[in-house]
């Protein structure tokens, strides 16, 4: 089972890299277009058509992709070495994402931010308190 954390683990970190990259250029896409509309609008009003909304988006890809490395790395490395301060700073982390774009999104009235960023921290949190270094956990 710990086995099956872990891997679950890496692969969201991976999700998140692919993602990250994947977003500057599906930025213009027309699979983008509906969250574009809906982010624009909620935010300023503006028309999607204006640069600077799709600008900030794909500047926000590369931070969700380095993001997504250095998660499978916190991962891997408590993983491996049984440091519990890295699964802790890695609940951190999670925790101060979690609360700073919730109450970003809630006070822009990005509502639908709320269950995806409750879903993704619930994908990472309850596997990362379940999982135990590897030379703890039984295979």
């Amino acid at each position: 089972m710990q086995r099956l954390f872990y891997s679950w683990l890496l692969g969201l970190g991976v999700a998140h890299a692919v993602g990250g990259v994947l977003l500057i250029f599906l930025v213009d896409t027309a699979l983008v277009k509906p969250y574009l509309d809906y982010l624009a609008y909620t935010v300023s009003g503006q028309d999607v058509h204006q640069p600077s909304v799709k600008v900030l988006l794909s500047l926000f890809g590369p931070t969700v992709a380095s993001w997504g490395i250095l998660f499978c790395l916190a991962v891997d490395y408590y993983y491996t070495s049984g440091k519990a301060q890295i699964k802790w700073l890695s609940f951190a982390a999670i925790f101060v994402w979690l609360l700073l774009d919730s109450t970003i999104s809630g006070i822009h009235g990005l509502y639908w931010h709320w269950f995806i960023n409750g879903f993704v921290a619930i994908a990472l949190g309850l596997p990362l308190l379940l999982l135990r270094p590897r030379n703890v956990a039984s295979w």
